[in-house]
């Protein structure tokens, strides 16, 4: 049985036209920017925007929706792992592409290697 993810969460997929990932919002429109998102914070709430997404795949908007843990801060959504902070944002270096205006959501993860 998987464990359960505790904290606030969003619906993330890839959309199927472009393979861009995408973020589930108001109204079931899938948002391209992050901070766009609905956040749940019950289990419930969670499966319940889960069978919208499934519903989604169904009409072949989204491919592979999934939940990720994320932290609210002020108006940014902030995913937990650096992993999604990535897929979300774009790249850490190469600022022209960046795919989110919350890009400083990554600035305390420096990528670099020291010299």
């Amino acid at each position: 049985m998987a464990k359960k993810k505790e904290g606030p969460q969003i619906i993330s997929a890839h959309r199927l036209r472009d393979g861009r990932p995408v973020f589930l919002g108001k109204d079931v429109i899938w948002q391209d920017i992050i901070d766009n998102a609905v956040i749940v914070h019950s289990e419930k709430d969670l499966e319940t925007l889960m069978v919208e997404a499934k519903n989604s795949v169904e009409k072949q908007e989204v491919v592979e929706p999934y939940a990720l843990s994320v932290t609210h801060e002020g108006n940014m959504i902030r995913p937990d792992h650096y992993r999604e902070r990535i897929r979300a944002l774009g790249p850490s270096i190469l600022p022209e592409f960046h795919l989110q205006p919350s890009f400083a959501a990554l600035e305390s993860h420096p990528t670099h290697l020291p010299e």
